[in-house]
């Protein structure tokens, strides 16, 4: 298995797998956990 930090737009990250740190009363999330969150439809 292989990680690597990416600094490309997470809309052009093709993976399985993803890592997102965040704090558990953090709401709304912000930044690129926040779009990832949008995008999952609240999922995060």
């Amino acid at each position: 298995m292989k990680a690597k930090i990416l600094s490309e737009s997470i809309d052009k990250t093709h993976s399985d797998t993803l890592v997102l740190s965040f704090f558990k009363d953090e709401r709304p999330l912000r930044g690129a956990n926040g779009l990832i969150d949008w995008r999952l439809c609240g999922r995060v």
